[in-house]
């Protein structure tokens, strides 16, 4: 079976009658104007007040372990408040709590900085 080819040389596909999402899809494409999408923005802030108590939850959290650590005694875990290399190769010997605890603030820091920087983005858009 041979291929069809374009004008440019390249193979195309058949053509398939475009219907639903496909359709809206192919007409925003070619007149980008009609785009039109939500912004979700009463859901984005609940999103981020739900981050914001989760960070605000872990910083806490964080807080009671480098007190334990500091007036454990323990050399090395009254190391890890100057030393984060000593924190992190010593999780290899399972005294890992304040490490992974560092790890997932980041890790929720991050969805909360994309967060608050799209709605912010999204207010200054509107506010011209």
């Amino acid at each position: 079976m041979a291929d069809s080819h374009n004008g440019s040389g390249d193979a195309s596909l058949p053509k398939v009658e475009e219907t639903g999402y496909a359709k809206l899809a192919s007409h925003m494409n070619r007149y980008s104007e009609t785009a039109i999408f939500r912004r979700f923005r009463e859901l984005n802030i609940i999103n981020l007040l739900r981050l914001q108590a989760e960070l605000q939850d872990m910083e806490h959290q964080l807080q009671d372990i480098r007190n334990e650590d500091a007036q454990s005694g323990d050399a090395v875990r009254s190391s890890y408040a100057t030393d984060f290399r000593l924190m992190r190769d010593w999780k290899e010997t399972g005294d890992s709590l304040q490490y992974d605890l560092l790890v997932a603030i980041g890790e929720k820091l991050q969805q909360y900085s994309i967060g608050s920087q799209m709605f912010f983005h999204d207010k200054v858009l509107n506010s011209k």
